[in-house]
């Protein structure tokens, strides 16, 4: 299980410098801008940032030892052959396809949406196209008419 440890390290490193790098252009700005450092709204996530760069590196140094048993045949197996992993890849590529369709009708994505994610676990067709269209109405009636909350 170490060598998963040294991939999350390095997942973890990959993204805290992504946050430390947007929250530096931020920075930037607003010192440009002629307030002072300490009033950016990206000082923060910097902080937080350097913080999970620190502990990525922590988790790295910890699991340095498991580093020779990664093989990209075991890796391909583990991460994205695997079940767990599919399912990530389909949930995350349905979710793009639903906020680029809610540009067109919000109910109608929101429908489809769950009405294909109860399909992919094994729900059955009848079950998942009544809850689908029951959800999207709920959530229609709440937060657009009796919250006035405007949706996509």
């Amino acid at each position: 299980m170490r060598k998963y440890d040294f991939i999350t390290g390095l997942v973890l490193l990959v993204f805290s410098v992504a946050l430390m790098v947007a929250s530096g252009n931020m920075l930037k700005l607003t010192i440009n801008s002629g307030r002072p450092w300490y009033m950016s709204s990206g000082l923060f996530p910097l902080i937080i940032g350097g913080g999970l760069f620190l502990l990525a590196l922590l988790l790295i140094k910890a699991a340095a030892g498991s580093v020779r048993e990664l093989s990209w045949s075991g890796l391909r197996r583990d991460l994205i052959m695997s079940r767990a992993a599919k399912t990530f890849f389909f949930v995350t590529a349905l979710s793009g396809l639903y906020i680029a369709a809610m540009k067109f009708s919000y109910p109608v994505a929101t429908a489809l949406y769950i009405f294909i994610l109860m399909n992919y676990v094994k729900k059955s067709l009848w079950r998942a196209a009544l809850i689908s269209v029951a959800a999207t109405a709920v959530i229609t009636m709440l937060f657009g008419n009796l919250a006035k909350i405007p949706l996509p």
